[in-house]
């Protein structure tokens, strides 16, 4: 008997979680089609992008998305292009901090720690480039300084 009770409890939790999402997502399409016109781009992607993450965060809380499979996703779906990672790099302290029980905050940590690893878009070659703009950049810098240090230098020079 209170083995039934405990599934029925859960089954009624994951209802409730699955009925907020829909009225969540009803909220964000709304946003979409808004009388006013149509939101930015970059919000669309937003909130697009806000949809996958929280479908993969009912699922994981409900047992049925593997962390394997997450960490997969992740990599591939989210943090594979430039606006997943900027979605994830805008709003992961929030999330981070913000996490309503442990099973989310593992996923957050999960989500964060693929972020952190570099994944599939920081390869060695990506790497490398990196390093060397950071130089040339650099040596750029120094140039452009040297090269007003001597125009300041003339100037207090002349009478």
């Amino acid at each position: 008997m209170g083995y039934a009770l405990a599934l029925q409890a859960r089954d009624r939790r994951a209802a409730r979680r699955q009925a907020a999402r829909a009225y969540q997502a009803g909220l964000m399409a709304n946003a979409v089609r808004a009388p006013g016109g149509r939101p930015p781009r970059q919000a669309r992607r937003h909130l697009h992008l806000n949809l996958i993450l929280s479908y993969w965060e009912l699922l994981y809380e409900l047992g049925e998305l593997p962390e394997k499979t997450l960490r997969a996703h992740v990599r591939a779906e989210l943090l594979a292009t430039p606006p997943g990672r900027l979605f994830w790099r805008d709003t992961r302290e929030h999330r981070l901090a913000t996490a309503r029980n442990r099973r989310t905050r593992r996923f957050y940590d999960i989500v964060d720690s693929e972020y952190e690893m570099g994944g599939p878009w920081r390869t060695p070659a990506l790497r490398v480039r990196e390093t060397a703009l950071t130089a040339v950049w650099g040596l750029a810098g120094l140039a452009a300084g040297w090269a007003i240090h001597r125009i300041l230098n003339r100037l207090a020079s002349k009478p």
